[in-house]
């Protein structure tokens, strides 16, 4: 465009520069990433579900997740392990507290077990489980019971906590000392059982209020050695003062706390931080900062900032999987992941961490906003000579970066490197995106994933140099992998992973009849959501006295399209887990709602027992619009009146999208 005579064009203001240099053999000490890559599960609804959890750990350990902190393991709320027998002696259970920690132990990672709050069996009359238990003796035995039941499968020296934010009324109706005995008692039952275990506290909400254990903790522990307090536990959420916007808290409360430790005159010890997260509102609203990049990289800058920390032991993000609301898969909770388990943008930037190396390389970064490490950087190196950069950019506009690593070792050996460029921003590796454009079949998710930006081999030389742009609230990694030298430069292509569309997600559902109340509906069968949750238990027929009955459930795909497979996911509640799921069934098709196909019929399917797991139907490729699913002979649901129902979690259809 040319200007008008006399007219002034003004140029765009250039980006502020983030310059970042780094000298490969400088080592700068060890990184752990112990200390960040775990997790803290508190008491969202759907813990209900005893197979929702363990559904999320795969994809938590490939993240490199360490250890994950449980509480509400001992009232009754989930697990109900503790009761009394026919002769009121204490009873315990742990069939259902096994079936979230076993799964856990064979994933390769640990529970930091809390123990809270009050079980039913010792709530004081009129109390609830926030209460004091009404026999301390009987507690201590229930702490007890809990490790040496773990002990006795061959698990010893793990970390337990003595309740869970006692600084909060609404958790703890006890008084300071109240609290003091307590701690005390549950000491005493861990160590009986197992003493090479680890017990702490006071696991504060915040060690700063008026209403804090910690510090009170510390000078009674001082003054009863006889007491054990391997480490230190307390919670640091962050947020704004006045409105839970940026810029947020990245701070840790570490130099307060030690000094706390300090002045109780106690010796250094452990310190962990058991929740954390950048602002505690869980509930903000579909496409609040949690659930995007702004938060990823805000907690990027901040698990930075607890390495700058050496008394701080480790860090728990709260929360590896969220369900504040286990009906809505966006609403501003806190996760890493999804409630039906789609990665958050934050989940991808604990894969960033995970993607490091184990040394630390000196690095000196130089720019806007890097005062507090907001907008910073960090260089990695591990045995196999893998660089590693990680920056992050917390702030609403975008920064020029200008990268240089000196001293590489790569060109004397006569090799060649490959780059690999990942990136969390507003349209990477952000699932926001993908489900506020309204794709809901998508397993992956088009901007899930974190996959390359680019890949290529480049000539090595000693010095690696590269200019570019980090965006607003946006994150970058970038990997250097040695290559032998016949890796010719050039552009690597992506890879991808391949996806199976659904084509059930969030379609239109008739059905011959429908429970529509307490979580139940049509829309609930095809809501993405592959658990039975509270406020989203699946679809239900109506109830019937006998099994001979018939009912269906169809969706309509919006056009006529190839279908190959269908996945039928049974109910998996504790309540009535693997009920409903039809004895006779076939699996039908059709164009016009006229006429159907059998594409696949079953009788006597898995014996008419409970059916656990999803359930996959393969068949022909058929052409159709409309796919329903006709039982013919109805299962029984453990519970309820007219027992013989049909009931679906979830109905997937999936096929060449032709």
């Amino acid at each position: 465009m040319t200007a008008a005579c006399g007219a002034h064009v003004m140029a765009e203001a250039a980006p502020p520069v983030l310059s970042i240099s780094a000298d490969y053999p400088a080592a700068a000490g060890p990184l752990d990433k112990a200390r960040l890559l775990n997790g803290s599960v508190g008491g969202y609804e759907p813990m209900q579900n005893l197979n929702w959890l363990p559904a999320a750990y795969d994809k938590l350990a490939a993240i490199g997740m360490r250890m994950i902190r449980l509480d509400h393991l001992v009232n009754d709320k989930f697990y109900r392990v503790v009761g009394r027998d026919g002769g009121g002696k204490l009873c315990f259970d742990f069939s259902r507290l096994d079936r979230v920690i076993r799964p856990l132990l064979q994933k390769g990672m640990t529970p930091l077990m809390c123990l809270s709050y009050c079980p039913d069996v010792l709530i004081p009359a009129g109390g609830g489980d926030g209460s004091v238990p009404n026999n301390m003796d009987e507690w201590r035995q229930v702490a007890q019971a809990y490790v040496q039941h773990y002990k006795d499968l061959g698990h010893t020296g793990w970390y337990w906590e003595v309740w869970n934010e006692p600084d909060n009324p609404g958790f703890f109706k006890g008084s300071t000392q109240q609290y003091h005995e307590l701690y005390a008692s549950t000491a005493a039952g861990i160590k009986a059982a197992d003493p090479k275990a680890k017990v702490g506290g006071a696991a504060d909400a915040s060690v700063l209020s008026t209403t804090a254990r910690l510090k009170p903790l510390l000078d009674w522990i001082k003054q009863h050695p006889e007491v054990p307090l391997d480490y230190i536990s307390y919670h640091k959420y962050g947020g704004s003062m006045l409105d839970e916007k940026p810029p947020y808290d990245l701070e840790w409360n570490i130099d307060e706390v030690s000094a706390m430790l300090s002045a109780s005159g106690l010796p250094p010890r452990e310190i962990f931080v058991t929740e954390w997260n950048l602002t505690p509102v869980m509930d903000a609203g579909a496409g609040a900062d949690t659930d995007t990049h702004r938060m990823a990289a805000g907690a990027a800058a901040r698990m930075y900032n607890a390495l700058q920390h050496p008394a701080l032991t480790k860090v728990f993000y709260f929360s590896p999987i969220e369900g504040y609301n286990a009906d809505r898969v966006f609403n501003g909770d806190l996760g890493l992941l999804t409630v039906n388990g789609h990665r958050k943008a934050i989940y991808n930037v604990f894969r960033m961490f995970a993607n490091l190396g184990d040394t630390l390389v000196v690095t000196r970064v130089s720019g806007p906003n890097t005062h507090d490490h907001a907008t910073h950087a960090m260089v990695t190196k591990n045995a196999g000579r893998q660089v590693a950069v990680m920056l992050w950019n917390y702030a609403d506009q975008a920064v020029a970066v200008d990268l240089t690593i000196e001293h590489l070792p790569y060109a004397s050996g006569g090799e060649n490197v490959r780059l690999t460029h990942y990136q969390v921003d507003a349209d990477h590796a952000n699932y926001f995106n993908a489900w506020h454009a309204g794709r809901r079949g998508d397993p992956g998710g088009p901007t899930e994933e974190l996959e390359p930006m680019e890949r290529r081999i480049i000539t090595a030389t000693s010095s690696f140099k590269r200019s570019f742009t980090l965006p607003a609230f946006g994150v970058v990694e970038i990997l250097l992998d040695p290559v032998p030298g016949n890796m010719q430069p050039g552009i690597l292509p992506l890879p991808r992973t391949q996806r199976q569309l659904n084509h059930a997600a969030a379609m239109a559902v008739t059905a011959s009849s429908s429970l529509e109340q307490a979580g139940w509906g049509t829309t609930r069968a095809v809501d993405a959501i592959t658990h039975s949750l509270p406020r989203t238990l699946g679809w239900s027929s109506a109830g019937a006295d006998t099994p001979d009955q018939s009912e269906w459930i169809c969706v309509d795909l919006g056009r006529v399209m190839p279908v190959d497979s269908v996945r039928l996911y049974p109910r998996d509640d504790q309540r009535a887990e693997g009920g409903g799921f039809p004895v006779d069934f076939k699996i039908q098709t059709s164009s016009d709602l006229k006429q159907w196909t059998d594409v696949d019929t079953r009788a006597g399917y898995c014996g008419g027992n409970p059916v656990l797991g999803p359930q996959s139907f393969s068949f022909p490729v058929t052409r159709c619009r409309y796919l329903r699913v006709l039982a013919t002979k109805l299962n029984k649901v453990p519970s309820g009146a007219r027992p013989y129902r049909f009931q679906l979690t979830e109905l997937e259809v999936f096929g060449k999208d032709g």
